[in-house]
């Protein structure tokens, strides 16, 4: 999923969308069908090569069922902190049903 929420490579029919939730970017997967019974798991990802001066930033995500349906995982992505910090950043999510 793209930082702006756009899909870069799906399986047919997932969408995403993303927005400011009391202060927090949150991203929506949706699926074509249920997903509630699947195990998932997500990634930070980066688009760009990584260059030898360059560093990538450390974050994190989580991902949980959404309260949108059966067919939606919720995501967030953060920068450690105390308390962390929640960013717009691209991200993996794999399925597994």
């Amino acid at each position: 999923i793209n930082q702006d929420g756009g899909v870069a490579r799906s399986s047919a029919g997932v969408t995403s969308t993303h927005s400011l939730n009391s202060g927090y970017w949150q991203y929506r997967v949706s699926f074509p069908r249920d997903v509630s019974s699947c195990g998932y798991s997500a990634t930070t990802s980066d688009p760009n090569v990584i260059g030898a001066n360059e560093y990538t930033q450390p974050t994190f995500v989580s991902a949980s069922r959404s309260n949108a349906g059966g067919n939606v995982i919720a995501v967030n992505v953060w920068i450690p902190g105390s308390p962390p910090s929640s960013i717009e950043d691209s991200f993996f999510l794999g399925l597994y049903c």
